[in-house]
């Protein structure tokens, strides 16, 4: 029996790397030595056998030394936890910094030194802090694994190492210092690029060139790695893009933490995530692709059969109470593939709406304000956390802020989680004023403005909190919100006739505000003549923009993805559009992200925003997913959001 038992503390020895002298001696047997001693240890298989009832002489249950070899086993997988770890000096650290290759010409483990602390880095793995037992052997505490440094060349640099993990040992030799100084380089680069999002040098290039490549069916082998070029990855991607139509575009999605960088490749027909890890010699050494949900295309052609059902819903909607006029479109990629008006733009003059008809569009300037945030927290102006207090102060001049509570966030504001009331009190007071003056009209209504609900606890609905958001994003900016939408969004996209008040070049185009008043129907121009001509007080980074359903189909179009970068980086959108958080429903059918809107419908998922001011109803929703987008303008009685849902649910069958 002590020759079994011999044999079985050997094995959990050697599997759970405790150290065999650590062994408390154990005296079982009594009256009789055993047999004979060996040193042989048990294979895998051969565990099962030493379990084997000896002979009765030996006296000893088939339970107790189960629970003996537990024990013992427990005893050792516990001592593996509390490794004890000894000070080694700066200069001995140094010596094991270097670049050391697998053997077979296997991946490259970095080891480098940052503030006394060995890291050790495998191929595409994420860097891992090793921690000395002795000179020559460290171990990790994140994972099971030791590496041990071994051969020391006359400078006392060990010129092997070996990882031992999983039970296996695998050596590594050290790489001459030019190569080892190559890839420390690049690894630094890389630590840049994860921290700043940015992609590396010739990747791009080096994917699209790969991508064309495999379209036409003759892959490049000698624009990849030899274990690229020899594994299966190229030929699943193939046949993944074959399925997929011809390709369209490239976008820049973000660096993973593995070194990848992560692009969207989109084809006619759907879009393939595909990260690749571009070598120091600017080949692609790796790559792996999967299909991206999120974006599908939906080309033009696909999208016309439906426009004549679409133009029929406006006339009708018009025609149920002929009130002013309807201008509606389509939009997909980066083209408003339809359009059209329906009634007139002036009653009273009989003039009749069209494409350059200008409508106000109340509450989805919130989507112009919201970018403004976004560009903002891209160059580094703003975190999303920020207290919103630190760029604008006034803002503790609301009233009933929650003891104890936290100041709010630009993101709470953007996401209507601040707690904020609606409006303030006696609205109509601040509600009226000169666009250029909105923001001391703003001031002057914040001690009549309430926290209603504790910050961060609740969406409410908030009017008055994006005209904050708006005030404390133009201080950071050091730009006057009425210059900086202007001048950052609306001219780069093209909006040329877009504006956040009323000026010369649009007078002759815009549309004619009507109400339809009470039960009896009365119909009311001069509460939307008298907005035009007093100004919306406070009101312009929440209701104030003037638009054509042309300009918003620039602006539809970037929120799908289309660009331009210039805006704003495809990347940066897509995260805030699907990564940040969106307050929803209980039942998860509606919410709120930063600036837009959110419901599920039937088989696809609409976001975007409406909006009314007095005489003006607008609606601009999209199916991201599909690519399309509906805008619909109303001046009178037709309801827009109602005409769009139901106009994006027939081209998204």
């Amino acid at each position: 029996m002590p020759n079994q038992l011999q044999r079985i503390v050997a094995y959990i020895s050697k599997r759970t790397r405790c150290p065999r002298g650590w062994w408390p001696p154990v005296r079982i047997c009594s009256g009789q030595a055993a047999n004979r001693a060996s040193s042989s240890k048990p294979h895998r298989n051969e565990v099962a056998t030493l379990f084997s009832v000896p002979p009765m002489r030996y006296t000893i249950s088939m339970l107790s030394r189960f629970t003996l070899l537990t024990l013992l086993a427990g005893l050792c997988l516990g001592q593996d936890t509390v490794r004890k770890e000894i000070p080694l000096d700066p200069q001995t650290l140094s010596r094991y910094v270097g670049a050391y290759q697998m053997s077979g010409n296997g991946p490259v483990m970095l080891v480098t030194l940052e503030n006394n602390q060995l890291l050790t880095k495998l191929g595409t793995q994420q860097a891992l802090a090793i921690f000395p037992e002795s000179k020559t052997m460290f171990f990790a505490k994140a994972v099971n694994a030791e590496i041990e440094f071994a051969k020391d060349d006359p400078r006392g640099r060990p010129t092997e190492l070996i990882l031992h993990q999983n039970g296996r040992d695998l050596p590594a030799e050290r790489l001459d210092d030019a190569n080892a100084k190559l890839l420390s380089d690049a690894a630094a680069a890389f630590q840049k690029r994860f921290k700043d999002q940015t992609p590396a040098p010739g990747g791009e290039a080096a994917l699209r060139k790969m991508v064309e490549d495999l379209g036409s069916g003759k892959p490049n082998y000698e624009a990849v790695s030899p274990g690229l070029a020899n594994g299966p990855q190229l030929a699943q991607m193939q046949s993944m893009m074959s399925k997929l139509g011809p390709w369209q575009s490239l976008v820049f999605k973000g660096v993973g933490p593995g070194g990848a960088d992560i692009y969207s490749v989109r084809f006619e027909k759907g879009a393939l995530e595909t990260r690749i890890w571009l070598g120091v010699d600017g080949k692609i050494e790796n790559t792996n692709a999967r299909p991206e949900e999120g974006w599908v295309g939906a080309p033009a052609a696909s999208l016309r059969p439906h426009f004549p059902e679409i133009d029929s819903l406006a006339a009708a909607e018009l025609a149920k109470r002929p009130v002013g006029s309807v201008t509606a479109g389509v939009v997909s990629g980066k083209e408003l593939v339809w359009s059209k008006s329906y009634g007139e733009a002036d009653m009273e003059k009989k003039t009749a709406a069209d494409s350059d008809t200008v409508y106000r569009i109340g509450s989805i300037t919130k989507m112009f304000t919201a970018l403004m945030l976004e560009q903002l927290v891209e160059a580094k102006k703003v975190n999303l956390s920020d207290p919103v207090e630190k760029y604008f102060p006034e803002i503790k001049l609301v009233q009933d802020r929650f003891p104890g509570a936290p100041p709010i966030t630009f993101i709470q504001l953007a996401t209507h989680t601040a707690g904020l009331g609606r409006e303030p009190d006696n609205a109509e007071t601040y509600v009226t004023g000169a666009v250029a003056d909105w923001e001391k009209t703003l001031i002057a209504a914040l001690p009549h403005t309430h926290y209603i609900l504790e910050p961060g606890t609740r969406y409410s609905y908030s009017n008055i909190g994006f005209a904050i958001l708006g005030a404390a994003l133009a201080r950071a900016a050091g730009e006057p919100y009425v210059e900086y939408v202007p001048k950052h969004i609306f001219q780069p996209l093209g909006m040329t006739h877009s504006a956040l008040q009323r000026n010369a070049a649009m007078t002759p185009h815009l549309s004619k505000g009507y109400q339809v008043m009470g039960p009896n129907g009365a119909v009311d121009s001069e509460t939307a003549q008298r907005e035009n001509e007093t100004g919306r007080g406070y009101k312009v980074p929440n209701g104030a923009i003037y638009t054509t359903v042309g300009d918003m189909a620039h602006f539809a179009s970037f929120l799908m993805g289309q660009g331009p970068e210039s805006v704003l980086k495809i990347a940066t959108l897509e995260n805030f559009q699907m990564q940040l958080i969106v307050p929803a429903d209980l039942e998860l059918t509606r919410g709120y992200g930063v600036g837009f809107e959110v419901q599920r419908r039937e088989n696809y998922t609409e976001f975007g925003h409406d909006g009314a001011v007095a005489g003006y109803t607008a609606s601009l929703l999209m199916n991201r997913k599909a690519g399309v987008g509906v805008i619909v303008f109303s001046n009178g009685a037709a309801n827009p959001n109602s005409i769009a849902r139901r106009a994006l649910d027939i081209l998204s069958k």
